[in-house]
């Protein structure tokens, strides 16, 4: 009756940990759908403001804070799209409060971020911040005597941090999700030899 019934036992423990993969693979994919739901879609969906230089536009800020200004080279703005290269052309761009008439002051930015969707690649440029809600407006020109082509320029605050947990939560949960996934196969297969095992022997 023990040798017969060892095998049962084992077939058991085996079972037990076969579904405690399946509910890891489900915890794993729970993972990357939330990376994608709070990370990279609220990124894709951030409306940033877009004017064209040489030129500008004037755009509207409904909050006061801290904004960034993006350099945007694959970008789309009144239907007509923009491809230019992804080193900045060197235009000179301001922003003035038009309420004041006073130049609003843009850092420069103090590290490398980019980001790409389907429609739109940029790079972050600066940092500014923004005293009042209120109108402003976006200006820029190359140097005298500096020929360049027409660049979109981007404004508004983009969430980059919550790209990144989302690219982190994406890439994690499908490492753990395909990890889980094989070792579940090779449990299953183990399940199925030793259950062919034991009703050989019986």
């Amino acid at each position: 009756m023990s040798e017969a019934g060892e095998p049962q036992r084992k077939i058991g423990g085996m079972g037990c940990l076969l579904g405690g993969l399946v509910l890891l693979e489900i915890m794993a994919i729970g993972l990357v759908v939330c990376g994608i739901m709070f990370g990279i879609v609220p990124f894709v969906n951030t409306p940033l403001q877009r004017v064209v230089v040489p030129g500008g536009g004037v755009v509207m800020f409904e909050e006061k804070g801290e904004y960034e200004m993006y350099y945007e080279y694959v970008s789309e703005v009144g239907g007509v799209k923009y491809q230019t290269p992804s080193e900045w052309p060197g235009a000179v761009v301001k922003i003035k409060d038009l309420e004041t008439g006073l130049p609003v002051f843009v850092a420069p930015n103090a590290y490398e971020s980019t980001y790409s969707t389907p429609t739109y690649s940029g790079k972050l440029m600066g940092k500014f911040g923004i005293p009042h809600p209120g109108r402003y407006e976006i200006s820029g020109s190359y140097p005298y005597g500096v020929h360049g082509p027409s660049v979109v320029m981007a404004v508004g605050d983009m969430p980059v941090g919550l790209l990144i947990l989302g690219i982190v939560a994406v890439a994690g949960g499908a490492l753990l999700g395909a990890l889980f996934f094989a070792a579940g196969v090779v449990v299953l297969i183990v399940i199925m030899l030793r259950r062919k095992n034991a009703t050989a022997t019986g």
